[in-house]
């Protein structure tokens, strides 16, 4: 399963912001494979407070600062990333799987 979080500004109104907010209303749409993913939005006051309050991105955003946000962070609970999953996370890279494995 793979979690997606996002932190960011309170203040921050970007489209991305807007269209994530839409994938978390709308998860059940997103077909049985992506449906039971977890996805997370945080916003961050201009005091570095957390709301929703969830101690381990507060001690994150604590470490980072407010000037490095935003952040999405894609986390893979229980296996690494495949290869296609791995490649499409760089551009115009492709990697091929050894017949050794």
């Amino acid at each position: 399963m793979t979690d997606i979080i996002y932190i960011v500004k309170e203040s921050d109104k970007r489209k991305e912001i807007e269209m994530f907010n839409y994938v978390i209303d709308h998860k059940k749409n997103l077909g049985k494979r992506n449906s039971n993913r977890n996805l997370f939005l945080y916003r961050v006051s201009k005091d570095g407070i957390i709301k929703p309050a969830n101690s381990k991105i507060q001690k994150m955003v604590d470490l980072l600062g407010i000037n490095s946000l935003p952040i999405a962070l894609t986390i893979k609970q229980g296996s690494l990333f495949n290869n296609d999953e791995l490649a499409a996370m760089f551009d115009g890279v492709s990697f091929q799987q050894s017949e050794e494995n």
